[in-house]
């Protein structure tokens, strides 16, 4: 049985989120597997970055994953570099671990894919497409931002407003404005 497993665009905490496009990307895993028994199937990756997973020396290779911890899944998922040895050739050599989610952003969101040959955007293609996010609904403008209300609305709210809307709310302003000079 395999899941689908979604990489959704987070805003990040500056003014403008740093992801341009909304890109999301889908991996497969087989959690009935274990990593012997090939549970990383990621078709955009080779196959030695599949076998890196096993080859790692992080993980009980036996283990199913539905079995794993929150922290072996969150260290399969999204570790961050690490420097391991790996099993290669009857020898050993320093390879940089990095988990499958980290590692697809790193090479296919993160980068911009018309850069990339005809055949690996091809390859990619099925797994990322386009999608809102859920916490700016494509604003582009982090929480804090989008709290900030002038007249009930917050700035991207504003902005999406016809131009005789905003004049309206523009004059009220300045006459509010007009009218705190006075008091003060």
């Amino acid at each position: 049985m395999y899941f689908l497993l979604m990489i959704p665009k987070v805003c990040v905490p500056n003014a403008a989120a740093s992801a341009k496009d909304g890109r999301k990307g889908r991996l497969f895993l087989d959690k009935d597997k274990s990593l012997n028994e090939g549970a990383v199937q990621v078709p955009v990756f080779a196959t030695w970055e599949n076998a890196m997973y096993q080859g790692s020396g992080l993980f009980d290779n036996d283990k199913k994953l539905r079995d794993y911890s929150a922290e072996e899944m969150d260290l399969l998922l999204y570790s961050k570099p690490l420097k391991v040895k790996m099993a290669f050739g009857g020898g050993e050599m320093n390879v940089t671990y990095q988990g499958i989610i980290e590692k697809f952003t790193k090479a296919f969101i993160k980068r911009d894919l018309k850069t990339m040959s005809e055949r690996t955007q091809k390859r990619v293609a099925p797994y990322i497409g386009l999608q809102e996010c859920p916490l700016c609904k494509g604003a582009r403008l982090n929480q804090a931002v989008l709290n900030c209300r002038i007249a009930g609305k917050n700035i991207a709210e504003l902005a999406a407003l016809e131009v005789t809307e905003l004049i309206s709310i523009l004059k009220i302003l300045m006459n509010l404005s007009q009218v705190l000079c006075c008091i003060l």
